[in-house]
């Protein structure tokens, strides 16, 4: 976790020179964190499903065309987004109860998940040799940093919460 602090660190001194959102949008959004969290885990199982549909019909698809060697490396790109995706709603899920309860761990989990997504993103973007996509990703990483730099001072670093003071913050 250490390369992590060091990225809030750079993020963090970057967004000081940015324009800061006012204090009643901060409010709102550090409140309703966990339910964007929430919405965001859910729209990825979607998009797993969705993933894993068009991965089986388009591989069968090339392998009946005859295009066999691309119907079987098409899976690959399949997979590495069904990872990216699955370990970001997988953050998504566990960082919740942390967000609910204002606690840094859930801003923290937010951030890695947020790397998650960049990193990955841009791994099926330069495979697919979508360079358009690249910067969309760069872009929409960049904003997301924005927002979750304007919210940190709303996540305290509190104690450490067992599973029985979790699951009384829900």
């Amino acid at each position: 976790m250490n390369f992590l602090k060091d990225l809030e660190e750079k993020i963090m001194e970057i967004n000081e020179s940015l324009p800061k959102l006012p204090q009643s949008v901060v409010e709102f959004l550090a409140s309703w964190s966990w339910f964007f969290a929430a919405i965001s885990a859910g729209l990825g199982l979607l998009a797993i499903i969705t993933i894993l549909g068009v991965s089986l019909v388009s591989s069968l698809a090339l392998m009946g065309l005859g295009a066999g060697l691309l119907g079987l490396f098409m899976p690959l790109l399949f997979i590495v987004s069904l990872i990216g995706i699955g370990v970001s709603v997988y953050i998504n899920f566990i960082s919740i109860k942390p967000l609910k309860a204002r606690l840094y761990k859930g801003w923290q989990l937010v951030l890695l998940g947020g790397l998650i997504s960049l990193l990955f993103g841009a791994l099926g973007d330069i495979a697919d040799r979508d360079f358009s996509g690249l910067l969309w990703s760069l872009l929409s990483s960049a904003i997301s940093f924005y927002f979750m730099a304007q919210l940190r001072q709303e996540f305290t670093e509190g104690p450490e919460l067992t599973r029985e003071e979790l699951k009384r913050t829900s």
